[in-house]
């Protein structure tokens, strides 16, 4: 088994959870949403992770090494956000695509 597989498995778990939740006692009741959304809110994204795998196992490798003096920076000073961003965003759409390797 696979971890998209895993993830999947994940995602369609929490999601049902949810749909039961909401199916047992309806939607109109308050105390119905507060105790699904933490399903949810992990279902969704992890559905969503699972959907974007085969691109996300493409991902260029600098964007990582890039991540972490973004984080450093943003923490240190919030206002090169607005910056730091775009140039991100340029980066990734801006960079000549991947050739794959023969073996």
């Amino acid at each position: 088994m696979t971890n998209r597989d895993r993830v999947g498995i994940a995602a369609a778990v929490l999601l049902v959870i949810t749909g039961v939740i909401y199916g047992l006692y309806g939607m109109g009741i308050i105390e119905t949403l507060k105790s699904s959304a933490p399903f949810m809110r992990i279902g969704l994204p992890l559905f969503f992770l699972w959907l974007a795998w085969p691109d996300l196992a493409a991902f260029p490798k600098w964007v990582f090494h890039a991540s972490i003096p973004t984080v450093i920076l943003v923490a240190i000073r919030p206002q090169l956000l607005y910056f730091i961003i775009p140039v991100v965003m340029l980066m990734m759409f801006l960079q000549p695509k991947q050739t794959k390797k023969k073996r």
